[in-house]
């Protein structure tokens, strides 16, 4: 995972690419560390799914960058016992 961590951050430094980053992203490294929880801890979807009142297709969507929805992101961290984003330019604030 640091790998990617230290690839993202370069690249967040580059003010072209942070710009189209933050209109049209639909994959964070936050939505990559659930799924890497989920996938290291055995959890089918259907159980995710069920644990925190979250679509199935929702899920298959978030997990395969087809759409974000941030306040599943931020439930499922909390669900996970993983830290929430610090901010969600999807979302227009912090929390």
């Amino acid at each position: 995972m640091q790998r990617f961590d230290r690839y993202f951050q370069s690249k967040m430094k580059d003010p072209a690419f942070k710009a189209l980053y933050e209109k049209e992203c639909h994959v964070c490294a936050k939505t990559v560390q659930i799924f890497a929880k989920v996938e290291q801890d055995s959890i089918p979807l259907a159980d995710l799914a069920e644990a925190t009142g979250a679509a199935v297709d929702a899920l298959k969507a978030l997990k395969d960058a087809d759409y974000c929805d941030p306040e599943l992101v931020i439930r499922l961290c909390r669900h996970l016992a993983l830290s929430s984003p610090e901010d969600c330019p999807r979302l227009g604030k912090h929390y």
